[in-house]
């Protein structure tokens, strides 16, 4: 163009700056992205110490009869294909802590005798112990096979010490 100055190889000032107000719009789009992600492990955390200390939301809470209670939170009816999560809320009630123990999953099967795998059910591995008078969540991922029939799938979540209840696993595949 003939009223616009010869800038050499030098970039014009008006192309600078919208590239630098893209790159700007996309840092903070991933700024907002990492604080979502940081909210998102802070309500969980929270939610998590909340029942453990409230148990139910509800305010109800079931009479301790042995050492360590595990409940469930309940599932809603899953498809094949989808992946839920709950927390296992273990709660000792007794004046001393437990003994190491980790929480495993058993196949379910329903009344049909359809199987759905135990390694479907993820719980994390680690080894815990429960204070005295404490209690402690487990988050808890069901992964429904894409083959899974149509039924209700009862199993449970089981420790591998003495002392801990087993807490039923009851999933509805639609």
């Amino acid at each position: 163009m003939a009223d616009q100055p010869d800038r050499g190889n030098r970039r014009d000032p008006r192309d600078s700056a919208r590239d630098a107000g893209a790159e700007i719009g996309t840092a903070l789009s991933r700024a907002a992205e990492v604080a979502g992600a940081a909210i998102t492990q802070v309500g969980q955390v929270a939610g998590d110490a909340m029942l453990g200390f409230f148990g139910r939301v509800g305010g109800r809470r079931d009479e301790l009869v042995t050492d360590v209670v595990p409940e469930l939170m309940p599932l809603h009816p899953l498809s094949p294909g989808d992946e839920a999560h709950t927390r296992l809320r273990l709660v000792n009630g007794e004046g001393s802590a437990t003994e190491p123990f980790a929480v495993r999953a058993t196949e379910l099967t329903s009344d049909a005798g359809d199987k759905i795998p135990a390694d479907s059910v993820v719980v994390p591995a680690q080894q815990r112990v429960l204070a005295a008078n404490a209690s402690d969540t487990v988050r808890v991922t069901l992964r429904v096979p894409d083959d899974a029939k149509a039924g209700v799938y009862s199993g449970e979540l089981k420790a591998d010490a003495g002392g801990v209840e087993p807490a039923p696993l009851v999933l509805e595949v639609r």
